[in-house]
């Protein structure tokens, strides 16, 4: 068995890891685990999590997770959409097409930051670390299937307006990225009250893995990837 420990942005990519890729995982022979990224510590030892992703609270959190000799590899599920400008990669990325190669750009940046600060995030000549990014952000998988998304939210009626903004791109990962048309703000926009940390990961798992990643190809490739370690 191999083991996989996946750093990430907060308690709705927690819980998704928990309920979705964490059992089908099992499966295929790998074990994986999640831990919320810190964001705070404090001398007493308290810490808080989950929060605004930035390089360094990364690269502690890393550093940390590949300290386990157990551990085979360190992964994370964090959000593309609103990184802070002076991420690792991120100025470079904004200039190209497509949100896969942008996020491909940033996450090979990362890796190249964390193998060069990192003592033990190589071994034997093999990398220990792959992050991911979620493009643009977790709710893309909302828009997956409009009808689930809707029937789980409640209003039924809405489901026309949610399969209007998925048709209109070649891939939910491809739903854009600013301020006011992310995906998590036109689920807002739709569903009054929507709760990210409940519903997400509940939307996700009635969709099911095998709809998420051959709808969401960017986020496929990191589950074939992690499927692989168990091979």
């Amino acid at each position: 068995m191999s083991h996989v420990h996946v750093l990430v942005e907060g308690s709705t990519e927690e819980q998704f890891i928990k309920q979705v890729l964490v059992p089908h995982l099992a499966s295929v022979g790998v074990v994986a685990d999640v831990r919320i990224l810190t964001t705070k510590r404090e001398r007493s030892g308290k810490t808080w999590h989950g929060g605004a992703v930035n390089a360094d609270r990364v690269l502690a959190d890393v550093r940390s997770l590949l300290g386990d000799s157990s551990a085979d590899l360190v992964t994370t599920m964090f959000d593309y959409y609103a990184l802070p400008s002076d991420f690792p990669g991120l100025s470079e990325a904004r200039a190209l097409p497509g949100a896969a190669n942008r996020a491909s750009v940033v996450e090979a940046q990362l890796d190249r930051v964390v193998q060069q600060r990192v003592a033990c995030a190589n071994v034997a000549g093999k990398a220990r670390f792959a992050s991911h990014l979620s493009v643009y952000e977790f709710e893309a998988f909302l828009f997956v299937d409009p009808k689930v998304t809707a029937t789980s939210l409640g209003r039924s009626d809405q489901e026309h307006k949610v399969q209007t903004v998925a048709s209109a791109f070649a891939s939910p990962e491809d739903i854009n990225d600013s301020y006011q048309t992310c995906p998590s703000h036109r689920i807002e926009d739709m569903f009054a009250g929507y709760d990210k940390v409940f519903y997400g990961p509940l939307i996700a798992e009635r969709v099911g893995l095998d709809r998420l990643r051959g709808s969401c190809p960017h986020f496929g490739a990191w589950v074939t990837m992690l499927e692989g370690l168990g091979r």
